[in-house]
């Protein structure tokens, strides 16, 4: 079985409080994925949240979805009370199985949400193990002031901007100062650390370390938060180049919550990063049923038929994605990559200089653009692109790997080498890819490429493409 969790209305006149509401949509959709994940599979929130304030009905929305059910609610605060009410619909009739009212205080929202958990599990004849029934509660917190502040970290870790994860970080720590054994919280900040560290916006030891820090901090508390051993996980295999460690957390993870999706496409990564394609592509499937019309799995996707080598489903895939939001940049960026690999110059700056103006600039697109230029021909506008890269590292933190990335496309491949073994001193996550990135494919028979990859610790058999 299937089922949606629609984004709560809400009631409020208060615009601020919109992130109570969206909160409440995330956290029953966790409630709800961790009841009986071999018997009800839940969407996950970037596919949920595409509904929000939308006109269709649930008809359409079940059919868009693959989804048998559906909950509604709304979400009504003022002061310390909050009106809760949701029901159950059966897609195919569009018959209630449950509905319900609450109007309590605000510190009994998390027994609300284990109450609407519980009675929908009834009404799907759901057969919960006590393990089950224990995880339903298991990562709550009592503080009312904890929970909030939890909510709003995770609003802004949504949005996947640079000012959003500051006010994410500084959101979870203060749940954190409020309840020090609210084990979400600690999950939450590893997220927003994992991200910095992926994107290149902190060093990778200041980011990652602290990261795998909270995740730490998370299973101490409760060594059985699927959530916590995916954090731990990602930071092992693109920090700590501990390949067996990281697939040992991806696997208890998913064990855990079938219905994390964030630990099947960060896992299909690794897969991939491991030339097991078969495997990450199962992974990236089993995401894409979760979160049908995510941006973010759908440009995964895409990301691992790249790294696969089939550019063709990649360029399909990654238009897919920018048809749901054309400034989605990674998306522009690697579409760019698939292009080139393809020998279709023309299409790839266009798409390279696409994400360029979609981040405003960030390194990576840029390096990647620098590149593309120069393998059109065009060595002036690539080398000024390389030389912007060199202005930006001046003014603030960029991985090494971008400049070894444009450096390679400059055919330079004595720059480029000494730029990725610096990437490899400051532990760049990018590294991973080393045996599957086409675009390091004019230095893979260097025996420094050689040498860096046994580095990364990668085995020998995935060191060199085959």
């Amino acid at each position: 079985m299937m089922l949606a969790v629609l984004p709560f209305e809400n009631l409020d006149a208060a615009p601020e409080q919109e992130y109570f509401a969206d909160g409440m949509t995330e956290e029953m959709i966790a409630q709800l994925g961790r009841l009986n994940p071999s018997q009800l599979g839940v969407i996950a929130r970037t596919s949920a949240m595409q509904y929000k304030r939308t006109a269709k009905g649930v008809d359409q929305i079940g059919q868009e979805l693959n989804v048998d059910f559906v909950l509604e609610g709304s979400v009504r605060r003022s002061g310390e009370r909050v009106r809760i009410t949701s029901q159950l619909i059966r897609v195919s009739d569009q018959s209630h199985l449950w509905a319900e009212s609450y109007d309590r205080t605000l510190e009994d929202v998390l027994a609300i949400q284990t109450e609407c958990a519980g009675r929908i599990a009834h009404s799907l004849a759901l057969e919960l193990l006590p393990s089950q029934r224990d995880a339903m509660s298991r990562a709550a917190t009592r503080d009312t002031a904890a929970y909030e502040a939890y909510l709003k970290g995770r609003y802004y870790w949504n949005k996947r901007t640079e000012d959003g994860f500051r006010k994410a970080v500084e959101n979870f720590e203060r749940s954190i100062a409020q309840d020090s054994s609210f084990a979400l919280a600690y999950v939450g900040l590893a997220d927003v650390y994992n991200l910095l560290g992926q994107f290149s916006m902190l060093p990778p030891k200041q980011a990652y370390e602290r990261a795998r820090a909270a995740a730490n901090q998370a299973l101490a508390i409760d060594p059985q938060l699927a959530e916590a051993h995916t954090s731990l996980a990602h930071g092992r295999f693109l920090y700590e180049w501990d390949w067996a460690g990281a697939e040992q957390e991806f696997l208890l993870g998913l064990r855990l919550n079938p219905n994390h999706v964030q630990g099947h496409y960060w896992y299909a990564f690794f897969l991939a990063a491991m030339k097991r394609f078969d495997e990450a592509f199962d992974h990236m499937r089993q995401a894409l049923a979760l979160d049908p019309v995510s941006l973010v799995v759908n440009t995964y996707f895409a990301w691992v038929c790249y790294f696969s080598r089939d550019y063709d489903q990649a360029i399909e895939r990654f238009q897919k994605a920018l048809e749901l939001d054309a400034s989605f940049s990674i998306a522009s960026i690697f579409l760019g990559l698939a292009y080139l690999q393809k020998g279709q110059r023309k299409q790839a700056i266009a798409a390279l200089e696409q994400g360029n103006e979609s981040t405003g600039s960030h390194p990576g697109a840029v390096a990647a653009l620098a590149a593309a230029y120069a393998l059109d021909g065009k060595k002036s506008e690539a080398r000024r692109a390389l030389d912007r890269v060199k202005q930006i590292a001046g003014q603030r933190y960029i991985s090494p790997y971008y400049l070894g990335l444009a450096s390679v496309g400059l055919g330079e491949q004595d720059a480029a080498l000494d730029w990725l073994e610096k990437a490899a001193e400051e532990r760049s996550g990018w590294l991973v890819y080393l045996g599957v990135e086409p675009a390091m494919d004019p230095l893979r028979d260097h025996p420094r490429f050689q040498s860096l990859s046994r580095r990364v610790a990668l085995p020998e058999q995935h060191s060199s493409q085959r």
